[in-house]
């Protein structure tokens, strides 16, 4: 006798867009963007509706210096998933690199919004308020970064700006 084994189809598009959203993100952390974008894009089309596969191509994006596709990626998490922190994030640091300070300001407040314990906002939103000449409001902002994270990679950049935003 045969057997007939039928698969639940839902069940298997999720783990074929998880897999390539895993493989994304490895390629993400070794620096290959272009191979994480492919994989991200592959997992996109599987489940259009995975903000953090958007999110995640938007970051990749960003670091080969495609602002418009990366931003175009972010607001596109942020529809799908209006409380990923993150992605306001680095939606805020694409604004910050293209000199569109306000706009980043916005962004790191959101995700600040989001959660308030997110030290890397307010280290971001601090370096573009001091952009701004808004020395007060950034050593606020990189002493929030600090307490949130007195040890932390950035703590050593945060102290360094607030020392910069006093003199």
């Amino acid at each position: 006798t045969s057997k007939i084994v039928i698969l639940n189809s839902d069940s298997a598009i999720a783990e074929s867009a998880e897999i390539y959203f895993k493989l994304g993100n490895q390629k993400l952390d070794s620096e290959d963007y272009k191979g994480a974008i492919s994989d991200f894009t592959k997992a996109i089309k599987i489940n259009p509706k995975d903000g953090y596969a958007y999110r995640d191509r938007g970051l990749s994006k960003s670091f080969l210096e495609d602002y418009k596709g990366a931003l175009s990626d972010f607001k596109k998490a942020i529809k799908i998933n209006p409380d990923d922190h993150e992605a306001y994030n680095y939606m805020g640091n694409v604004k910050l690199d293209l000199n569109i300070y306000k706009g980043a300001i916005s962004d790191f407040s959101k995700a600040i919004k989001i959660n308030t314990q997110y030290g890397d906002a307010y280290y971001n939103r601090g370096l573009a308020k001091e952009n701004l000449k808004d020395f007060e409001g950034a050593i606020s902002d990189y002493t929030e970064a600090i307490e949130i994270y007195p040890k932390g990679l950035d703590a050593g950049d945060a102290y360094h700006g607030r020392g910069y935003a006093k003199e």
